[in-house]
């Protein structure tokens, strides 16, 4: 399974900065991290910090090992996630929209 953390970040939450914790989340699931989802989840909640953000993102990243076509998660979230490759083909090219 490949996957671009930042890309699926940014579809998820429009922004890159929550790529780490999907991470996580990939790497709870696939059991590369042997840690309990609710122990990640009750840690984020104890941060303080976006805590709604992470735990989406965390929980989007255990999905995407569920799930790795994503035929689960919804047209909203392929579209976003179609939208955001769209943007970082037009940024790569210099194209309008590029932002």
């Amino acid at each position: 399974m490949t996957l671009d953390a930042r890309e699926a970040s940014t579809a998820l939450l429009g922004d890159d900065q929550f790529a780490n914790i999907l991470l996580v989340g990939v790497a709870v699931r696939a059991g590369a991290i042997p840690l309990d989802p609710a122990a990640v989840e009750a840690a984020l909640t104890l941060n303080g910090v976006r805590v709604e953000a992470n735990i989406q993102t965390f929980r989007g990243g255990r999905q995407a090992v569920a799930d790795p076509r994503g035929r689960d998660a919804g047209p909203s979230a392929r579209a976003r996630l179609a939208a955001a490759r769209r943007r970082r083909a037009r940024a790569r090219r210099g194209g309008v929209g590029a932002a």
